[in-house]
């Protein structure tokens, strides 16, 4: 680029995120250099057994922990890998009933959401969903809203938002969710003149 500008360098200063009294500890041992991420790691799970997922219920606040780690694979380089943690809730409620579900929270590290509509609950055939994402700077206020209907299940994805060396395992982070009765999306009706389009119904 042409022309006359300033660049200012500063010295990064991490900030330190604390458990408030209500945060429930996730659980996950620290992650480092060589882990094997097989505590919650859902659908990202690469190993043997059933994809292990982080059960909880609205309005639960977690503190965990994430960030990145270098990891080998056998016979190859090492490459930068995330710690990524699954959470799953299933929604009760009343038939018709609708929730706008909200992840809120802030870590050290930059942030990643994601809500996924899991489908039929299996990461094997593909039924999931990423129906809302976000993503926040270090130290910043990060929420992510969708609407959520009852008797389903959906999973929250916490974990960085970048393969970056510089933002090691084990780092702390907070989140809520929440569940707020919301107003769910009503029907368009098909005026008396108009052309059915004719494709059969889509589905998650």
């Amino acid at each position: 680029a042409f022309g006359a500008y300033d660049l200012v360098v500063s010295e990064y200063s991490p900030c330190e995120q604390d458990c408030p009294p209500e945060g429930i500890e996730e659980g996950e041992p620290p992650c480092g250099d060589e882990y094997e991420d097989a505590f919650n790691s859902g659908c990202n799970y690469t190993g043997t057994g059933e994809f292990p997922f982080s059960s909880m219920a609205c309005g639960d606040t977690i503190c965990g922990q994430g960030g990145t780690y270098t990891f080998t694979p056998d016979g190859e380089d090492p490459v930068i890998q995330r710690d990524t943690d699954w959470y799953e809730v299933e929604l009760t409620g009343d038939p018709g009933q609708c929730f706008d579900l909200t992840m809120s929270g802030i870590a050290e590290f930059p942030l990643q959401f994601l809500i996924i509509y899991a489908g039929d609950g299996s990461c094997d055939d593909g039924t999931y969903t990423i129906i809302s994402s976000g993503q926040g700077d270090p130290c910043t206020n990060l929420e992510v809203t969708r609407l959520g209907a009852p008797q389903e299940t959906y999973w929250f994805w916490v974990g960085p938002a970048v393969f970056e060396a510089f933002w090691q395992c084990p780092a702390d982070y907070v989140w809520t969710l929440d569940c707020i009765d919301g107003e769910c999306l009503g029907d368009i009706e098909c005026p008396p003149d108009s052309i059915p389009e004719g494709e059969p119904e889509c589905h998650p």
